[in-house]
């Protein structure tokens, strides 16, 4: 189930900036994964690689810390169990996956 809130939210689970986050935390398994590699070619036309090599057609060979804000946040919602993500970043593009991933999880996240 999906579970949205409006407004700002403080506390320790609350991660404001996802894009950021992913940066510092994200596990590289997490990109080998099929949902992952899915949303990566729908969001953001690029292909994986490999844990740490994405091949964008803009970018080239670039790291994961290139992808998209809606990307890094999908990737987190669906992997990271602990926090709450902001998903301001996400476009329209990403509303699929983000109902794609709370058919199997729960997930709350913040508009």
């Amino acid at each position: 189930m999906l579970n949205i809130y409006f407004g700002d939210k403080e506390g320790s689970k609350y991660i404001y900036n996802p894009d950021s986050y992913f940066d510092h935390w994200y596990d590289p398994n997490w990109l080998v994964k099929d949902l992952s590699k899915e949303i990566i070619k729908a969001v953001d036309k690029s292909e994986v690689i490999g844990p740490n090599l994405i091949q964008s057609p803009v970018f080239g060979a670039m790291s994961p810390d290139r992808l998209s804000g809606g990307t890094k946040t999908l990737i987190l919602i669906d992997n990271d169990d602990e926090h709450i993500f902001n998903a301001i970043h996400c476009g329209d593009n990403c509303a699929k996956y983000l109902l794609k991933i709370a058919e199997n999880k729960d997930r709350i996240i913040l508009l």
